[in-house]
């Protein structure tokens, strides 16, 4: 499993996601916080999941 990052509105590192739960409509996630972050300084702020794009050897079409 991929764990995306997750991101503060400056675009700070907070974490990456744990677990993602509850409707489908309205989920919500859980975050693993980085090392030495102040969980209090993010809590209850809007944070964003940046997509981390896989490189590398994929199927082959031979």
């Amino acid at each position: 499993m991929n764990k995306e990052v997750v991101r503060d509105n400056v675009k700070n590192e907070v974490g990456r996601v744990a677990k993602v739960f509850g409707p489908v409509r309205s989920p919500y996630v859980a975050i693993e916080p980085r090392a030495g972050l102040k969980t209090l300084a993010v809590l209850g702020k809007e944070v964003y999941v940046q997509e981390e794009r896989e490189y590398g050897k994929g199927k082959r079409g031979n």
